[in-house]
């Protein structure tokens, strides 16, 4: 469950750009998808999301290669943000540390 919620928020999302930025974008703009830090290595910890977030980093890298059907010109970035402040975020923390407690 946690897996599939993850890859609509992640993955769909970021095609969804990726098409409206083929259609849209001008000559030499710049299309920017969120990726995440933690998920250059392994997600022990939150597989769904590091899942998610690694499939973001491999459509950007798919995105910026010549023929990959952005305009001409255009740019494709990946902000890889290490920790957002969120509600859900600080829920998981919480979970985590109260989980290390009680090993």
């Amino acid at each position: 469950k946690n897996t599939d919620l993850m890859m609509k928020q992640s993955i769909w999302t970021s095609a969804i750009s990726a098409n409206i930025a083929a259609h849209y974008l001008k000559d030499g703009g710049l299309l920017t998808l969120t990726g995440a830090e933690p998920c250059l290595g392994g997600t022990h910890f939150m597989m769904g999301y590091g899942l998610s977030k690694a499939a973001v980093h491999q459509l950007t890298a798919s995105l910026a290669q010549k023929g990959a059907g952005l305009p001409e010109g255009a740019s494709v970035q990946c902000i890889l943000p290490k920790t957002l402040d969120t509600p859900m975020n600080r829920k998981f923390m919480l979970m985590r540390i109260s989980r290390r407690g009680h090993r």
